[in-house]
């Protein structure tokens, strides 16, 4: 065994250890110090080491070890082919001499192990030990050892020793010739070695002179062999440091998909270790490995080989994999059946496996699956017909390796079932399969006999023929498939390889056939080249015929001058006159001027002919290499030229016609364009069509060309001897006549006029500006903001009526950029008719109605024909239903950014049209309700704003609701009124709105009182009354209002039959019901709703008319003596706050809510003052300062619902509450009250308790058993304030809070998980209900857990778990699976959350807090490894599925927050995530993991002093990382440098980018081109300034006006 250089060996002797002197050296216990550690060298075998040496001849050198047998005597065996002495010195250090090599014999009993061989067991005694195998050296690797050694191969077998001491040494060659052998000259040679290696040729010629050996020694085999151990890989290790690239070469199969030819071995091993090393055995198949495992297995084959990256490859690296992975599983099952019982098998499991999956397989070997599949396994193994000799080897390999050296063909099936199936001796190996070969050679015979008679053969076809006939196509064979279905067949269908043979024959053909076209095409070269030779001699010819034909010329120029100067001599008298002649001195001036114009003519003419023969001179130089492909060319001659001077004559002949008709033909065309121009005017409607004012330009560019030549044919008057000048007018003229006609009968004519486009925009009038207030502007910015987001397609806005949505939807059409960002905007305001609004719809893109009857779906595609290949903008105002944009033909997915406004006064609308974002409209702040009061009545009346009126003016807006509608409709009222005393009076007769006589007030009545009316449920329209009794805008708890309601009987009957939960359900029902038709208005995750003032009038001014409903509010300083006043005693429902004095002897018997609310000066109330309040339902004196009820509280027996909490100076319950037998709701929490009442123990049809634990003065819990007496409870809140003493009580009481069979809700703290656990174990409610809690375990309760404020629904599970330790967890995990919300404080032992409990646990949790845990280094990791925690198993799978929200806080040693790879699904639902004072955290996402946040909306990352980087993996350019995280907040983080790497990520959905304290942060990941939708970044100013804008001088410009500069720490 070699030594590692980290391994120290020490000998126990020389450390004080006796040693026995008798034993042998060999037997000496060797400790082995391996990185600090000790260990024992001894594994049950002597080893001897030799060293590392280059080998002669030898591809890679060798670290020789040698197992040796124990034997009796010192001496070592002989006849070994390397020897060293190792001697052990006196300090316990092993001493290996440099000896010389000693040619010796071999001893037979000797064996060498190769490298990475199979170790050598203990034997006592001489000989060789059993089960040892007889293996080569590495560089023949073919060759076994014979029982004596070759004096050849000593010098291969010497170089595996160190340098030779004496360089007289005298070793035989490979001749058999002696040779000295020095150190000097055994380096050279080592050089050499090296070299000669290196040469891939050199290469090639070894690895055949190996296999020529492998073939001719002689194998011997010992009688009985040990297995050759496990494969390790080291010689593929080798051989790929040999090679270039790191790689090896195998070839693929092109049909069969496996690996073939001479490194196929090495690609099997190298496969077998890659699937030992990724593949797990804790499923049934290898169709069962994951996907992800099968992808590493083939990269690291394609790592490791040279071959392509193809389906085929791939797939054929699975098809080895799955027979070796199969292979593997088989060979274990044979471990498995050495065991007689499966406990027994679990206990020795094999050195290559982990538990786990050893477990898994011995499950699955003895499950009863497995047997049956084993029995037919059995079964159909036992129908084998026939044998084979080829062992592991597939057939495909054997059938390739036997392949014809010379055509590359593979055997054909006779020879192929010979070479599977007989013996190296030649025998059978066994008479069936003798008997097919037999059977196969008569059918064979019997064939040929009959294709002879025809007089065809086909020898091959006849032995696949007859080897299919009688083996059989399901006849399996490895490798192969059915039979012969991966081998050669004749037959054009049989398989792949004929396919590929006949396509290489027909390769061969059309390359016999190319060179016969080769040799054609020379000889056609032949011909061309005498044929050129001949088309030079015709040149010449022509050369001299255009030499004739110029002489010619010349004569006719010559005879034209004698015509023209005698037709001049007519007009010339003789000379002695003409000097006598003043007259005719003129005339001859003017006739030689005449005659030089000629001249001229002629001599453009000579020019022509020069062109004309220079023309002719290039074609015939051309000649030479077109001749062979156009043919002959007809000799040149003078006709064209002469042609040419007729031409030339015609042209100006035809001036003065060419010139009228052109005339003519210009004013027809100008008759044809006025005529279209009037006929446009009178279709005003219409619009011509492109080509049409194409035309009309086309045509003014003629006129003008056409004006041009007129005035040159008027100006010159050209004489017709201008033969040159004459002539090229008149061919214009033409010209342009051609062209005029075109014109006339152009296409484009004939249906010029089209429908005109609708406009892009149409501008609403008088559309009040609402730039000046920024409620109503934030929205719009919103929505335009929105618009710009590609990733939103559908936008909603909501507020009340009245509140300005129309307003905003009016500014939204006419705004500038919305009319760049759109190609059309459509505006419409929505009716209760679909037809109708489609007919809008329609009628704003000017597609008016075919037909009186034209079906809605007919609109409707011509809708979508117009809008899907435009980019448009649809608002729809006052919607009150689902809308199908579909149905009225608006396409919704046109992938253009087309957008969608819903505006609607219903929550539920914006649910039922599936809108992505809502923005909601608040109404107007009071500054900004008086500003549009003010504008408003100053425009008529200045004087508003005088000392006098002002006040009186805020005090009628004040009564306006803040709503514009209302603002605008009574201040048009006031605006005429001009003195404070009319302002009084105003005020004075002013009405609640409802009843004001005003169009636009009648119009908001109407509405409102439409959307009460629609509810069409008297229970509703109650519930919604009942709400007016609380102040508008104030918060009214949802909890709390649905008990009031069923105090008051709105929800029905409460009894054995039907449960408290039942009517609390129906009253969240109907709460969400009113807030969705907008009557009501939600709070924060619906805890609370509110009415608004506009709301709270309508409906007071209902029940005012309802005497069901009637009430009597007192409302802050509007007080009046009650002792005096009949209202309030003939009111239903009373709300009196601010309180000084209360009646005492009025008849209230109708009154049945009294609400005596947050009367901070109600010290007492009369003794006598609930004589007369029998009916009375609901009494509520929440947060007053009583210190104890009146004992007239006993005339209250039909009372239902009493409101105590936080009546602080409370200190015990008066004994008359135990008369109210029919009291379902008693809230007593935030008072003095000890624990527990007695008279609470006659409450028996209490349904709902809330108490406080506030222990007595001796501290104990007293009257304990109260609680078992509460049968029909079935909520409970206990709220601890003695938090000490609950944690000695709670055991107690808790005993008998689980004795109650009918709780669904509990809200409770428990001093440890133990007591929770003996809770659930014995309440008679926890397994039987469908509970809701709310559990503190370890810690005190709380108000408002920080995880519930995140969301924005309402969570019902809430469990907050402390101080815990591993093996208080196991109650935890219990309840976890009901768990919506969970807080993890100061857990003393998780490391990461599946350390803690099952993932199948934490499948529910939504919201999830995990703080002050120490020891927790990550969240979640992608280990694949089984755990055990608890006892329980846990398996890695998908984690935290519907988790929402995570905070992370004060984890000390967190340092990587999520691990991959995770499993998909993982955090699918995740959108919040915030990571707080995590000192040692250095990355958030590692591993893969980042791509599991898809849905992420919100980071947050505080005071995490290490971290330096966001996203630390490597990221595609331009791709979507964290698709639709919106918001960004990095808070304090002095060492965070960037937020990612690659600049050019997409950042789609980023819009709030907050940056305070982070020095280090330079550069920000933004391009031109990413974060299109980012609105904000705030920082520090000194921050900005320091950014780097190197190269981004374009970001810059574009971030700067959304950076807002703030110091201050946000959140």
């Amino acid at each position: 065994m070699a030594l590692d250089a980290n391994v120290a060996i020490e000998d126990v002797s020389s450390r004080g250890v006796s040693v026995d002197p008798t034993k042998r050296r060999h037997e000496v216990v060797k400790k082995v110090i391996l990185n600090g550690k000790e260990g024992s060298l001894d594994d049950g075998f002597t080893w001897r080491k030799y060293g590392q040496k280059d080998i002669l001849g030898a591809k890679f050198p060798r670290g020789t070890k040698v197992a040796m047998p124990k034997r009796k005597g010192r001496g070592r065996p002989k006849g070994s082919r390397v020897q060293k002495k190792v001697k052990e010195s006196q300090d316990g250090e092993l001493v290996i001499p440099n000896t010389p090599l000693n040619v010796v014999k071999a001893d037979p009993d000797f064996i060498e192990e190769q490298e990475g061989g199979t170790s050598m067991p203990k034997k006592k005694g001489r000989g060789r030990p059993k089960g040892s195998q007889a293996q080569n050296c590495q560089e023949s690797g073919h060759s076994n050892l014979n029982n004596r050694i070759h004096p050849s191969d000593m010098l291969e077998v010497g170089f595996d020793c160190e340098e030779l001491e004496d360089a007289d040494t005298v070793m035989p060659n490979r001749n058999g010739q002696e040779q000295s052998k020095g150190s000097g000259q055994f380096c050279q040679e080592n050089a050499d070695c090296e070299n000669f290696y290196n040469n891939p040729s050199n290469i090639m010629e070894v690895s055949l002179r190996c296999k020529e050996e492998q073939e001719t020694d002689t194998i011997v085999k010992p009688n009985k062999k040990k297995g050759r151990g496990q494969t390790r890989g080291l010689s593929l290790q080798m051989k790929r440091q040999q090679s270039a690239d790191g790689k090896l070469d195998v070839i693929i199969h092109p049909t069969k998909l496996v690996a073939v030819g001479p490194g196929r071995n090495d690609f099997i091993t190298d496969l077998s270790l890659i699937v030992r090393q990724n593949a797990r055995l804790n499923v049934r198949q290898w169709k069962k490995v994951p996907q992800s495992t099968r992808d590493t297995i083939v990269q690291n084959i394609l790592n490791n080989w040279r071959l392509p990256d193809t389906d085929m490859v791939r797939k054929a690296i699975l098809h080895e994999a799955g027979r070796l992975y199969q292979n593997w599983r088989s060979r274990l099952r044979d471990y498995y059946l050495k065991f007689e019982t499966k406990e027994e098998a679990l206990k020795h499991v094999p050195d290559d496996i982990n538990d786990s999956d050893w477990q898994f397989l011995v499950d699955y070997f003895s499950s009863p699956y497995f047997e049956i599949m084993s029995a037919k396994n059995k079964a159909n193994k036992a129908k084998q017909r026939t044998k084979h000799t080829t062992g592991s080897k597939s057939f495909m390999a054997i059938s390739y390796d036997a392949r014809d050296p010379v055509t590359g063909m593979e055997p054909d099936m006779q020879t192929f079932w010979q070479l599977t199936h007989r013996k190296e001796n030649g025998e059978w190996i066994d008479e069936a399969s003798k008997e097919i070969n037999d059977k196969v050679a008569e059918q064979i015979n019997e064939k040929r006999c009959q294709i002879e008679e025809v007089g065809e053969t086909n020898e091959e076809e006849i032995i696949n023929t007859a080897f299919k006939t009688l083996v059989g196509k399901r006849s399996y064979m490895q490798g192969v498939g059915p039979f012969g279905a991966g081998l050669r067949s004749s037959s054009s269908s049989s398989s792949k390889i004929q396919q590929l043979q006949a396509e290489l024959d027909a390769q061969k053909r059309e390359t016999e056939n190319a060179r016969k076209e080769c040799d054609e095409i020379r000889a056609r070269l032949v011909m061309v080249e005498s044929y050129l030779e001949d088309e030079r001699q015709k040149r010449t010819e022509i050369e001299g015929h255009l030499l004739d034909r110029q002489n010619e010329m010349q004569e006719i120029s010559c005879q034209v001058q004698t015509t023209i100067q005698a037709a001049l001599s007519q007009y010339l008298p003789p000379k002695s006159e003409a000097e006598t002649s003043t007259k005719n001195k003129r005339k001859i001036a003017e006739l030689e001027a005449q005659l030089n114009e000629a001249e001229d003519v002629i001599t453009d003419i000579r020019s022509e002919l020069v062109n004309t023969v220079a023309v002719a001179f290039k074609i015939m130089s051309e000649i030479e290499l077109v001749g062979p492909l156009v043919g002959d060319m007809r000799p040149l001659g003078v006709g064209t030229v002469y042609a040419k001077i007729l031409s030339k004559f015609a042209s100006s002949k035809n001036l003065e016609d060419n010139y009228g008709i052109l005339v003519k033909d210009m004013e027809m065309l100008q008759a044809i364009k006025k005529d279209k121009e009037m006929e446009a005017q009178r279709n005003k409607h219409r619009d011509t069509t492109n080509a049409y004012k194409l035309w009309r330009n086309r045509v003014s560019d003629v006129t003008e060309e056409v004006q041009k030549l007129k005035v040159k044919y008027e100006e010159n008057m050209l004489p017709w001897w201008l033969l040159q000048r004459r002539s090229s007018l008149s061919e214009e003229m033409e010209k342009k006549c051609n062209c005029v006609r075109e014109l006339m009968k152009d296409e484009c004519l004939r249906d010029f006029l089209v429908d005109k486009p609708p406009e892009p925009v149409l501008r609403e009038l008088n559309v009040p500006q609402i730039s000046g207030y920024p409620t109503l502007q934030g929205a719009l910015d919103n929505i335009l903001g929105l618009l710009k987001n590609n990733k939103v397609k559908v936008i909603g806005v909501c507020g009340t009526k009245g509140v300005g949505k129309t307003t905003i939807m009016r500014n939204l059409n006419n705004n500038e950029e919305v009319a760049r960002l759109f190609e059309i905007v459509i505006f419409v305001k929505v009716t209760a008719e679909n037809h109708k609004l489609q007919e809008k719809i329609a009628h704003r893109l000017i597609l008016e109605k075919e037909t009186n009857k034209e079906h809605s779906d007919d609109i409707a595609r011509r809708i979508h024909k117009e809008l899907e290949k435009k980019k448009y903008l649809l608002i729809l105002d006052e919607v009150e239903d689902a809308i199908n944009l579909e149905q009225l033909g608006i396409p919704r997915d046109n992938n253009n950014d087309s957008k969608v406004v819903i505006a609607t006064r219903f929550p539920m609308v914006y649910k039922l049209n599936r809108v992505q974002r809502v923005i909601k409209v608040m109404e107007l702040s009071p500054e900004e309700a008086w500003k549009m009061f003010r504008d408003t009545v100053h425009a008529f009346n200045p004087k508003i704003d005088s000392p006098d009126i002002q006040p009186t003016a805020k005090l009628v807006c004040k009564r306006c609701s803040r709503l514009p509608l209302l603002i605008y409709n009574i201040a048009n009222s006031f605006k005429l009124k001009e003195s404070a005393s009319s302002w009084w009076a105003g005020l004075e007769d002013l009405k609640p709105w409802p009843e004001l006589q005003t169009q636009g007030l009648e119009e908001l009545y109407s509405c409102l009182k439409f959307c009460y009316d629609e509810l069409n449920d008297k229970m509703k329209q109650k519930c919604f009354l009942y709400t007016s009794l609380y102040p508008a805008d104030s918060k009214v708890y949802s909890d709390y209002l649905v008990e009031c309601w069923a105090a008051q009987g709105l929800l029905g009957d409460i009894n054995d039959k039907r449960s408290y939960q039942r009517a609390r359900n129906c009253g969240i029902d109907i709460l969400e019901h009113l807030a969705n038709v907008s009557l009501l208005e939600k709070g924060e995750a619906m805890m609370y709703v509110n009415m608004n003032h506009c709301m709270r009038q309508l409906a007071l001014h209902i029940s005012s008319k309802d005497p069901e409903c009637s009430f009597y509010l007192q409302d802050g300083d509007e007080s009046e003596n009650l002792s005096n006043s009949r209202a309030w005693q003939q009111a239903r429902w009373v709300s009196l706050r601010q309180l000084l004095d209360l009646p005492t002897s009025q008849d209230c018997s109708m009154i049945l809510t009294l609400l005596l609310r947050k009367n901070s000066k109600l010290t007492s109330l009369p003794e006598s003052f609930f004589e007369n309040m029998s009916s009375l339902l609901l009494l509520d004196l929440y947060s007053s300062m009583i210190t104890q009820l009146p004992s007239s509280l006993s005339n209250l027996t039909g009372l239902r619902g009493l409101f105590l909490n936080r009546c602080e100076l409370m200190e015990s319950l008066s004994s008359e509450i135990g008369l109210l037998q029919f009291l379902e709701v008693l809230d007593i929490r935030d008072t003095k009250v000890t624990f527990i009442p007695l008279q609470i123990g006659c409450l028996t049809n209490l349904r709902c308790l809330r108490i406080p634990f506030i222990a007595s003065e001796d501290n104990e819990a007293q009257n304990v058993h109260v609680i078992s007496k509460l049968h029909r409870l079935e909520e409970l809140t206990i709220q601890v304030i003695s938090y000490e003493q609950w944690c000695n009580d709670a055991k107690n009481v808790l005993q008998h809070v689980a004795s109650l069979e009918n709780v669904t809700h509990l809200r409770c703290c428990f001093p440890s998980s133990i007591i929770l656990g003996e809770f659930l174990s014995r309440s008679k409610s926890w397994h039987k209900q469908q509970n809701s809690f709310r559990f503190f375990v370890g810690c005190e309760n709380s108000r408002r857990p920080q995880i519930l404020e995140s969301f924005e629904y309402k969570i019902t599970n809430y469990l907050r778990y402390c101080n815990g330790g591993q093996k208080d967890d196991s109650a935890i995990i219990e309840v976890l699976p009901r768990t919506d919300a969970f807080e993890l404080v100061c857990h003393k032992d998780i490391k990461e959350l599946s350390n803690f409990a099952s993932i199948v646990c934490l499948e529910r949790i939504r919201g999830l807090l995990i703080k002050k845990c120490n020891k927790v280094l990550t969240i979640v990791s992608g280990e694949t490894s089984s755990n055990a925690m608890n006892g329980m198993k846990i398996e890695t799978r998908v984690i935290l599925p519907n988790l929402e929200q995570l905070y992370l806080e004060n984890l000390l040693n967190l340092k990587c927050a999520f691990r991959g790879p995770l499993h998909s699904g993982t955090f699918s639902k995740l959108q919040t995530v915030s990571l707080k004072n995590c000192p040692t955290l250095s990355e958030i996402f590692s591993n893969g993991a980042i791509e599991h946040f898809s849905e992420l909306q919100k980071l947050k990352l505080e005071d995490c002093s290490k971290i330096e980087k966001l996203i630390t993996e490597n990221i595609e350019r331009e791709r979507d990382v964290l698709p639709k995280l919106e918001m960004l907040l990095l808070v304090n983080l002095p060492k965070f440098k960037t937020i990612c790497s690659v600049h050019t990520s997409a950042w789609s959905s980023l819009e709030l980018l907050r940056i305070h304290n982070c020095p280090e942060l330079k550069t920000l990941p933004l391009d031109s081109g990413n974060a299109v939708n980012l609105k904000s970044v705030k920082g520090q100013q000194e921050w900005w300034a320091e950014l780097d804008w190197t190269n981004n001088e374009e970001v810059y410009q574009r971030l700067q006006p959304i950076f807002v500069a703030s110091n201050e720490y946000f959140s």
